[in-house]
């Protein structure tokens, strides 16, 4: 090989190990797996699917370290190829935590539309029971207490729906659900001390 020659390779050696070595990091490919992942979090992506969401986050954070490292391996070292699929994935878990999220969403909606359903019986029930419980000077301190009892339990699930109209469906569950327990409660109170004060139904004479 002439020496020509091997200067010429020598030069498109370096050349390469140039280009590779300048690579751009790839800051668009960053900046759109950012956008998907804030996306997933507004949608509530962290509550609903949150391991999903947590593998998004956990990859782009890895996609950055990678990033970093690459950059500071030297100008003839620097490769972004596992930075860039770290990215990919990232960006591919926030778009499935975005949609996934958003159909749990509208599962526990669905829930909340029953359980509302399902409270607003109970009170009714309740209150019914309320007019048929014993009015004795001895019952009369605990029906009153019961009476405060389900004035605050109407109360609390009346918050429950003001929570779902504001997006909070996990937290108007919870209260709604606790409300269903204790209408629950206060019924079987109720009927113990219906049946404790009804007559005793009489044998007919023959």
């Amino acid at each position: 090989m002439s020496y020509r020659s091997f200067l010429s390779l020598c030069t498109a050696a370096v050349a390469a190990a140039l280009i590779t070595g300048c690579a751009k990091a790839p800051q668009t490919e960053l900046s759109s797996a950012k956008a998907a992942l804030d996306s997933a979090k507004a949608a509530q992506a962290d509550i609903y699917v949150a391991q999903v969401y947590l593998a998004a986050s956990d990859s782009l954070k890895a996609a950055n370290v990678e990033i970093e490292k690459q950059k500071s391996s030297g100008i003839f070292g620097i490769n972004y190829d596992h930075a860039k699929a770290l990215i990919a994935s990232a960006n591919a878990l926030a778009l499935d935590a975005k949609a996934k999220a958003a159909a749990e969403k509208a599962k526990v909606g669905a829930e909340l539309d029953s359980l509302f359903t399902q409270s607003q019986a109970m009170l009714s029930e309740t209150k019914d029971l309320l007019k048929r419980a014993p009015k004795g000077k001895e019952g009369k301190s605990a029906l009153n207490a019961m009476e405060s009892e389900v004035s605050t339990t109407e109360a609390a699930i009346n918050d429950a729906k003001t929570l779902k109209a504001s997006g909070d469906f996990i937290g108007a569950r919870d209260k709604v659900n606790a409300g269903i327990a204790k209408l629950d409660s206060l019924k079987n109170e109720l009927n113990t001390a219906i049946a404790k004060t009804a007559k005793p139904v009489g044998k007919k004479k023959k």
